[in-house]
């Protein structure tokens, strides 16, 4: 699909709300592609369009708008809607996302949050702007500790979820039974995901004065 061709589609499901439909472009279109294709519409317009999408495949979008987007975006969802977000994206994301939130929105977020999302972000959150913990995540691939190493690669690379992701992986024993592999990543965004056979790695800006629709 070209330019055209995707600026036509949103336009016309902006009205029509196909959510097959979208879901469709949404798998087969590079996600920039598809966000700058979405500037053309309202914040109305493009939020009824990822409300269309399941939790997964809209928080996966979501992070590809610009931050500025983003917060328009965010100020614009019911509650539910925001709680949902911050539990289906990546815990890189959605912490930045969260500390550009102000103390009014965080207080009101927090409890509607799980407590395992909660205290993710809250970990995530609390490191200083230009520190390696602040563009970290604690996301992660799980592999299994039968398998070869190509194998593993080949299982990382259909699993995360970011497929430009550059990483070193370091393996170090963890138990008698797991080995434990942490990655080391640079951009897109410079996340990194941790990969472990059976335990857990944590290896990721404000938004003044908003208190937000939803929140």
């Amino acid at each position: 699909m070209n330019r055209e061709e995707l600026l036509f589609s949103v336009r016309t499901l902006s009205r029509s709300l196909d959510a097959a439909a979208f879901a469709h472009i949404v798998k087969h279109t590079p996600p920039s592609d598809l966000v700058e294709a979405l500037d053309i519409l309202s914040t109305k317009e493009t939020l009824a369009l990822l409300m269309t999408l399941n939790l997964q495949a809209r928080a996966e979008l979501f992070t590809h708008f610009p931050e500025l987007r983003q917060d328009i975006l965010l100020w614009a969802m019911p509650r539910e809607a925001v709680a949902q977000l911050f539990e289906w994206m990546p815990s890189d994301d959605r912490a930045d996302l969260y500390n550009r939130l102000s103390e009014e929105a965080k207080e009101k977020l927090l409890p509607a949050l799980a407590k395992v999302e909660r205290d993710d972000i809250l970990k995530l959150a609390a490191y200083p702007e230009g520190t390696v913990g602040s563009v970290s995540t604690s996301d992660y691939v799980h592999v299994s500790p039968e398998m070869t190493v190509a194998e593993a690669l080949a299982h990382i690379r259909s699993t995360a979820p970011d497929k430009e992701l550059k990483t070193v992986l370091d393996c170090q024993p963890n138990s008698e039974k797991s080995p434990f592999v942490q990655s080391r990543s640079v951009p897109r965004r410079m996340r990194g995901y941790g990969v472990w056979a059976g335990a857990g790695v944590m290896l990721p800006r404000p938004l003044q004065g908003w208190s937000g629709a939803g929140l």
